[in-house]
């Protein structure tokens, strides 16, 4: 049986496991280390930014793809900032049309609290 695109477009999506702190916008990476004074990323340009990470995750490189954790993770640190990545992962996620995600993030980058 051929299937053809329109139907498989119709079809629900699923995203089973993704990690938070590798789907940030470029922008609120931005956002995120200026309202944090973190002041390492590699550029303050929301697109260059982007393309920063695209490289970074397609050169065939672990340490390459893993460097742009350390700037995400570093943006992460509140509880603030944590609710506002998950809630436009799944804002972009729901205009997609996805009707399941599932995240996983690693306990030891969860801010403490008292």
């Amino acid at each position: 049986m051929k299937l053809d695109q329109s139907l498989l477009r119709s079809f629900p999506k699923v995203l089973l496991h993704e990690h938070l702190d590798g789907i940030l916008r470029p922008q609120s990476v931005i956002n995120l280390a200026k309202d944090a004074g973190y002041a390492n990323l590699p550029t303050t340009d929301p697109q260059a930014l982007a393309e920063w990470f695209h490289q970074g995750a397609n050169q065939g490189s672990l340490a390459k793809y893993l460097e742009g954790f350390t700037h995400t993770i570093a943006v992460m640190q509140t509880e603030e900032a944590l609710e506002r990545v998950a809630y436009e992962q799944a804002e972009d996620l729901s205009k997609m049309e996805w009707c399941i995600l599932r995240l996983a993030l690693r306990q030891s980058f969860i801010p403490e609290t008292d």
